[in-house]
């Protein structure tokens, strides 16, 4: 199954006069997706640790999709270079990398949005929708992921293995229009799907910006030169999304970004946090393929920020709401949105 590669526009980059603009962040693409469910008996989903059960099913999933021996190393595989699982979840720094290549992994190319119901079970027949975020060329992948997800209906989610029918698998463009490319009335994979870019995110106002509140609606587990964060600080939040969004670009996009890494540091730490209504949150989660445990926990709520700098910086925090930050960001961890 070969999906089709004109997904991504090929354009020369160019090289920003601001400080980080559009322009700027232009290599890094992305396609979203909407996913509906419809389970068949109760599908219990925790409010906090959603996003990690449904990457750890869907992984799953896709590894018995795909892999011949389910055993072996990914890493041992002669065809690890051209299988999807660890295209997607094992990715390995490209050898041409530069500085990262020193990454023993690179960021996973996928982001989930867990379902934003506040409740933790959802009844028979009542639809479930959560958000898929493809970074760069493994949207590419996508029919796989239907294909797991599909599989994975009949399987079972949540700690209950509650079997569910997939409805529908959506694109969304910039102003969320929805584009069905999976159906349960047909078997086909539809790869027309518009891809997104910071140009597409960015709102009127967004440069002239003094003042930013951000919604964090998923654990932020941030560190900032190794050590853990545990205010919202502008300058760690922003370093974060620098480098995560340099690196998804430079592993699955159309290359390393043109920015000014030193220079949109020194301008976050002009920025300032006036109201920090976060809290922190511990949770949990179990491997079901390991049985160890691990902390999947951080700050969730609101931050108010102050400073000249902020319109400077808009489009980078325009990508971080699509791409998450911090760590288990692909579990939809560190998902941020701005308010107002």
């Amino acid at each position: 199954m070969e999906p089709n590669t004109s997904l991504a526009q090929e354009a020369p980059i160019p090289v920003a006069t601001d400080l980080v603009s559009a322009e700027a962040l232009s290599a890094l693409w992305f396609v979203r997706y909407h996913i509906t469910l419809v389970p068949r008996s109760a599908l219990v989903v925790p409010l906090h640790s959603r996003g990690s059960m449904i990457r750890g099913a869907f992984g799953m999933a896709l590894r018995r999709l795909v892999c011949h021996d389910v055993d072996l190393s990914c890493r041992a595989c002669p065809l690890e270079a051209s299988c999807a699982y660890p295209q997607t979840f094992e990715p390995r720094p490209p050898a041409n990398a530069d500085r990262l290549s020193n990454l023993q992994d690179a960021p996973r190319p996928f982001v989930f949005d867990p379902p934003a119901a506040e409740s933790a079970e959802f009844a028979p027949g009542q639809p479930v929708t959560f958000g898929l975020t493809a970074i760069g060329r493994a949207a590419r992948l996508v029919p796989y992921f239907v294909s797991a997800f599909r599989n994975l209906a009949d399987e079972g989610l949540g700690p209950r293995r509650a079997r569910f029918d997939l409805l529908e698998v959506a694109a969304l463009d910039a102003v969320g229009t929805r584009t069905a490319i999976y159906q349960n009335t047909t078997p086909l994979v539809r790869l027309t799907a518009p891809t997104l870019r910071a140009a597409d995110l960015v709102k009127p106002g967004d440069t002239a910006r003094t003042s930013l509140t951000l919604r964090f609606s998923t654990p932020l587990d941030l560190k900032d030169q190794g050590v853990p964060v545990g205010i919202p600080e502008f300058a760690p939040l922003i370093r974060r999304l620098r480098d995560r969004a340099n690196a998804l670009s430079t592993f699955f996009a159309d290359g390393p970004l043109s920015l000014d890494f030193k220079g949109i540091s020194a301008v976050a730490e002009g920025v300032k946090l006036v109201r920090n209504a976060t809290s922190l949150i511990e949770v949990n989660r179990r491997s079901s393929r390991t049985g160890q445990r691990h902390d999947v926990g951080g700050l969730i709520g609101e931050a108010e920020y102050k400073g000249e700098g902020i319109g400077r910086l808009m489009a980078l925090v325009r990508v971080g709401e699509v791409m998450h930050v911090g760590k288990h960001a692909a579990f939809g961890n560190g998902r941020m949105e701005v308010v107002g």
